[in-house]
């Protein structure tokens, strides 16, 4: 969840890209994303963690090195900054 109405689900485009993206959605409107982020092209899965007292989102992905900051406004994704190693993650 996202606040109050919103949550934020990860994936795969559809398509040859195979782009792992992130997307909002308000629960109370059925219908398109409120916003979708193209993240990159990795194949394993990732994760989200939100902070609601910051509106602070981290991502990362299953055996990535990398782990993405973002704030969120309202409908719009904010990159922050990210943690970058050639170690995969543990833990996360």
């Amino acid at each position: 969840w996202i606040g109050d109405n919103r949550i934020l689900t990860t994936g795969s485009s559809k398509g040859a890209s195979g782009e792992r993206e992130m997307a909002m959605w308000d629960v109370r409107q059925p219908g398109p994303a409120l916003k979708s982020l193209a993240i990159d092209q990795g194949s394993g899965a990732l994760h989200a963690w939100y902070d609601e007292g910051t509106s602070l989102l981290f991502v990362a992905g299953k055996g990535d090195g990398n782990i993405r900051y973002y704030e969120v406004e309202d409908t719009q994704f904010h990159a922050l900054s990210a943690f970058q190693t050639t170690e995969p993650q543990k833990g996360v």
